[in-house]
């Protein structure tokens, strides 16, 4: 009767055992899903949700509501009519893309006076994780902060002028008259045609030639972009600039790129 008793004692304590073990698995588990969901919603938090600098409140003009983390972006996304919703807010009007805070300005007036008058609080620029840190390693004249652009505009203004602009006027007029032929051939594909337009002038301006001739490079290039533009990665990141932070969606995007 006793070794009986012992045997069941034993199979009780065996499953007690396996329980707790599961059971702290489980617990651990679940704090880590916790911890990574707290943290990702950290991440997606529009910027006038998360705490204002020190002795200073957020003060923004009004806008539309919209959905949580997408912000604005299915008000966006109906062009031409979206903008006219957006201007029936003022001529100030805060909107949202993904956790990206942008200030719609409505009126030249309005637009004058900040950037005119209050410029050197007004003429930051945002972070650009895709255009300046991933494709320009951070070193992008004009998406650098004012204090890192100041330097390189005198530079730029050097070779950007005289003689040189004469030159650069010359490629701008003829891609101009092919640009507007394009327009007339394929009216609908007109943003593949500004691309063009400015793909060819930069490969001019750098290479000192224009693209061979029947050749399907400049259209290639904008092909490249748009697809390189359009991948799942590449928009988590211009949506949600902060995501660059985390190792996760950097090694993520260094797959898909």
């Amino acid at each position: 009767m006793p070794s009986h008793f012992n045997h069941h004692l034993s199979e009780a304590s065996y499953f007690w055992a396996q329980t707790s073990a599961m059971q702290a698995f489980v617990t651990a588990a679940s704090v880590l899903v916790i911890a990574f969901l707290f943290r990702v919603h950290q991440l997606l938090k529009a910027v006038d949700q998360l705490p204002a600098p020190p002795g200073k409140k957020w003060k923004l003009p009004p806008g539309p509501r919209g959905l949580p983390y997408l912000g604005n972006l299915l008000l966006y996304s109906k062009g031409e009519k979206g903008a006219h919703e957006i201007a029936k807010y003022g001529e100030m009007v805060t909107t949202h893309l993904g956790s990206k805070l942008w200030v719609v300005l409505n009126s030249n007036r309005l637009a004058h006076e900040l950037y005119a008058k209050h410029g050197k609080v007004t003429n930051g620029r945002p972070p650009m994780p895709i255009v300046n840190d991933l494709l320009s390693q951070g070193r992008r004249s004009v998406m650098l902060p004012i204090d890192g652009w100041a330097e390189r505009r005198r530079v730029m203004h050097q070779l950007l002028s005289g003689t040189a602009m004469t030159k650069y006027a010359e490629y701008q007029a003829e891609e101009s008259v092919v640009l507007l032929a394009n327009y007339l051939r394929k009216p609908q594909e007109w943003y593949a045609h500004n691309a063009r337009y400015a793909n060819s002038v930069i490969y001019r301006i750098t290479f000192g030639e224009k693209p061979k001739e029947g050749g399907n490079l400049m259209t290639d290039v904008t092909k490249a972009q748009f697809l390189f533009l359009l991948m799942p990665a590449i928009q988590l990141l211009g949506l949600f600039p902060r995501t660059r932070r985390a190792p996760e969606i950097s090694s993520m995007v260094a797959r898909d790129i």
